[in-house]
């Protein structure tokens, strides 16, 4: 941005000005989102224990809120009520990222399903509270998947698989860091697996309210 505005100033009359601050304006927005993950992710790592703090969410409001981010391919949607406890606008981010995610890279298909399941489900109780089951929110593609060995570090911060699943260009990594970030914060977990789609799904596990 510093080039672009030194080059500018330097060489180009005022004709030049608007391409160069159109090409500006979409760095300032790009390194405007990259700042917001960042201080998300802070903001996650604060407080990494489960709380009982919060309030009842939702999660069909949020999940049917958030469909409009697929908007290369016609999601489908099966969602069961379902409510945990935490803060929305983290919850509305976990949504939004997995089903960007999920868009970017599906050929035809979305699937969304959202559920309550009563009992551990595989998986232990969290901490905090009696607990009621979980609150399961399962988001499938059939794009090129995830291979076995990248499925944990999918969810590390700044990995960017192949070109297979990297057609978002000038993307950061960090979507899925924030998706596992804000699940860990409300007493929960994320996982990445093959679906029989073809591609990859992303279950997420909440604490049931």
């Amino acid at each position: 941005m510093r080039a672009e505005l030194e080059i500018s100033l330097a060489y180009r009359g005022d004709a030049g000005w608007r391409p160069a601050a159109t090409r500006l304006l979409d760095d300032h927005r790009r390194l405007d989102r990259l700042t917001g993950d960042l201080l998300l992710l802070a903001r996650v790592d604060d407080a990494p224990a489960p709380t009982a703090r919060g309030a009842p969410v939702d999660l069909v409001a949020v999940v049917a809120g958030e469909l409009g981010a697929v908007t290369r391919v016609q999601p489908t949607a099966d969602l069961a009520p379902a409510v945990t406890i935490g803060a929305e606008a983290d919850l509305v981010r976990l949504v939004r990222n997995l089903l960007d995610n999920a868009d970017r890279h599906a050929a035809t298909t979305v699937a969304i399903r959202l559920r309550h399941v009563g009992g551990s489900g595989g998986g232990s109780p969290p901490p905090i509270g009696p607990f009621r089951g979980w609150a399961v929110l399962t988001v499938d593609d059939d794009g090129p998947g995830i291979p076995a060995v990248d499925r944990e570090r999918v969810f590390d911060r700044f990995v960017r698989l192949d070109d297979g699943r990297d057609r978002d260009s000038g993307g950061s990594g960090l979507g899925l860091a924030i998706v596992r970030g804000v699940a860990h914060r409300h007493g929960g977990t994320v996982t990445a697996t093959a679906t029989p789609l073809g591609g990859a799904r992303f279950e997420v596990r909440l604490p049931a309210a």
